[in-house]
């Protein structure tokens, strides 16, 4: 699903946000 993948480029671009 396209929404799944842009879930994880989301969530993997928080934690280097936070990182």
């Amino acid at each position: 699903d396209i929404r799944l993948v842009n879930w994880d480029c989301v969530l993997r671009t928080a934690i280097s946000d936070i990182e």
